[in-house]
């Protein structure tokens, strides 16, 4: 039974939404930070602060999630609970955050390893993009490349649960039954 065919209930558009979210707030940040570093000359120091942390949050996804699929690939069945637990300093996002992000994005938008591979690719080069980023340090047509990929990936992903999103709204907002 797919999740199409199941009836509808609150706990699973609750569910349903949040990983969902789980999985484009990686790709949020990347845009917010990448769009306003386009602008970085232009703009307060206190909306650079807030996209160089946006930019941060990505890039810390970028090296969790490159982690996360490196040791999958190894078969090392220790690794989630070893890089879970540990923060190194400076870190603003949670690695459990990191984490279901990952899961939530390779286990519903890269469905094959092929697929999984080539976004493992991407992110590593992004993830540095962005450090460069932050740094200042990064040439502008860099920053626009990272910018097509991600609206490219943000657009597959949103083609892709456009209709378990909108069923799951419906739900919550009583505009349809539910079991």
């Amino acid at each position: 039974m797919t999740s199409r065919d199941r009836p509808p209930t609150l706990s699973r558009a609750l569910l349903s939404l949040g990983r969902i979210n789980s999985a484009e707030s990686p790709i949020n940040s990347g845009l917010d930070g990448f769009y306003r570093a386009r602008k970085f000359k232009e703009i307060p120091n206190d909306e650079k602060e807030e996209a160089k942390r946006s930019l941060k949050r990505f890039e810390e996804f970028c090296k969790g999630f490159s982690a996360i699929m490196r040791a999958e690939e190894k078969g090392d069945a220790d690794f989630q609970k070893q890089w879970i637990t540990k923060k190194e300093e400076g870190e603003i996002t949670s690695r459990i955050e990191i984490f279901l992000s990952s899961r939530s994005l390779s286990h519903s938008l890269f469905r094959s390893k092929k697929q999984s591979q080539k976004w493992l690719k991407k992110f590593e080069t992004l993830g540095e993009v962005s450090e460069k980023t932050r740094d200042e340090t990064v040439d502008p047509e860099k920053v626009e490349e990272a910018i097509k990929t991600l609206r490219k990936l943000h657009s597959q992903f949103k083609e892709a649960f456009e209709y378990e999103k909108k069923t799951s709204e419906k739900i919550l907002s009583g505009k349809t039954l539910f079991t």
